[in-house]
Parts: C-alpha cells; structure tokens; sequence
C-alpha cells in the first residue's frame, strides 16, 4: 500500500506532461513553393503560396524534440499568392535551402487571376474542401536535408488536401531557447497525389511541376502550464 501511495505522489508531480506552444503567426511561415516549367518557362512565375491564417497545435516534452506534436487546420480560403512583403522577408532563406531562388514578382491582375485558378475545381476545389489538415505521427532523430546546428529530426505529418491523405516526411530542425521554440521544416510533395492538376497553359508550354516543396519556420512560446 505504502508503494503504491508513492507511485502515485510520483506519478502526479513528475514533468511527463509534454509543454504547448502557441505559435507567432507574424513571425512565422507556412508555405508551398510552386516551380514552373515548360519550354516558354522564360514567360512564367515560380509562386510562394502562404497561409495567412491557420489553428495550429504544437506540443514538445521538455528536453525531448522527438517527442513533438504537430496538429494544423489552414483554411484555403486564407491562402496568398506572392505577396511582396512575404517574399522579400524569406526568399532569401528559401533560396539558402535550395528551394527557389527565383520567386514570381507577379502583378495584382496577375496575382487574383492566379489565385482564382488556384481555387477552382481542377486544383484545390475550394468550394468543396474548405481546409487544408496535417497531423504528425512520427518524428526520429538524424540526418535532414538541410544544416541544422540544434536538434535534427524527420517528422512525419498526414497530409490532407482536397480529400487525399497522404504521408509527407519533414526534414526538421528545431531550439529551444527560454519559453521559446523555433521550427524550421522542409517537406516535398506532388500536386497530382492530392488530386490537383498541376496549371498548364498555351498548349503546355507554360506550366507547373507536379512536385512541389513545403517550407514551414515557427516561432513558438511556451504556454502556462493549467
């Protein structure tokens, strides 16, 4: 009886309950990188598609990255399409990662009638399917794609876009310093996967790739604990 009494008075002290995190929305970024193609490719744009809002749920036990929870909710309808300030903030952190380095400078006219395509039913159907989810379920340390000075992991997310779920594996860095987490996630996808016809134009000599990359950097602070 005395053991279990201790168990318990262990059990309820003890900091097993993984820290939450509310993410900086201003300081942070969630985003797709669209490639062009085609042999009139000169005449196209690569785009930075962001999420301008999303509910996202991050939890991490101290002192063990590995341990990370991811949870997202990013309403399509929040989507952007080369933003200029957005860009010019991190274009030249996605050209470092050897994602881009030439990011479309569309004009507005430009800018809605891409986005207008974006949303229609041969793409994201956004009428349809209202919100873009992604839930982890699993993170392992080593090697990533990019350098990584803190804590390297590949972090395995469900992916859902359009009614497809599909698994995309994120090569992942993230600190800890203070009550603060920074993130930064590098992932690769393909448009025809969830469903989506990549755009093509003028007899398919102006399009986009199939695949495309997903870059995420976070700035977290740690919540009160209840």
């Amino acid at each position: 009886m005395l053991f279990f009494l201790l168990l318990l008075t262990f059990s309820s002290t003890s900091n097993w309950q993984p820290d939450t995190y509310a993410v900086v929305q201003e300081e942070s970024i969630v985003a797709i990188v669209t490639h062009k193609a085609g042999i009139a490719s000169a005449f196209a744009h690569n785009h930075l598609i962001v999420a301008s809002a999303y509910d996202l749920e991050l939890s991490m036990e101290e002192g063990n990255p590995q341990s990370i929870l991811v949870s997202v909710s990013i309403p399509v309808d929040s989507l952007t399409v080369d933003d200029p300030a957005i860009r010019d903030r991190w274009a030249e952190r996605i050209a470092e990662l050897g994602l881009e380095d030439d990011l479309g400078t569309p004009s507005e006219k430009d800018r809605s009638k891409i986005r207008g395509e974006m949303m229609s039913r041969k793409q994201l159907a956004a009428t349809d399917y209202d919100h873009i989810v992604a839930e982890s379920t699993r993170s392992e340390s080593g090697d990533i794609e990019f350098d990584c000075d803190a804590a390297a992991m590949n972090v395995t997310l469900d992916l859902t876009i359009k009614g497809s779920t599909h698994p995309v594996t994120f090569s992942t860095c993230s600190s800890l310093s203070a009550d603060s987490l920074f993130i930064e996630a590098v992932g690769h996808a393909t448009f025809r996967n969830f469903g989506i016809k990549p755009f093509s134009g003028v007899l398919g000599t102006v399009k986009n790739r199939n695949e495309f990359d997903i870059y995420v950097n976070l700035v977290a602070i740690k919540q009160a604990g209840l």
